[in-house]
């Protein structure tokens, strides 16, 4: 399903290294199921990769422990990502 949204093997190859990979392809799945667009797919999965690698270095090793790691993990996104304020 993932080659619908990638087209470089290489980026597949990627997500398919991925401690996560099976957690990936059901929100892929997931996704599909409910007609995102193929953009607003491909947007999203390497934020949830990058979301599994700060997992495991925060301790996760099971898919079970990725809930515990939304929080630090949406705070430190935002710190990353967001404008710098204009004031």
């Amino acid at each position: 399903m993932l080659e619908k949204y990638y087209i470089r093997p290489s980026t597949i190859d990627l997500i398919h290294e991925s401690w996560i990979v099976s957690t990936v392809e059901q929100y892929v799945g997931w996704m599909a199921e409910r007609r995102y667009t193929d953009r607003s797919v491909s947007r999203r999965i390497p934020i949830v990769l990058s979301f599994g690698e700060f997992a495991k270095a925060q301790g996760a090793n099971e898919v079970k422990n990725l809930p515990d790691h939304v929080e630090p993990f949406v705070q430190a996104w935002i710190g990353e990502h967001a404008s710098p304020s204009y004031s």
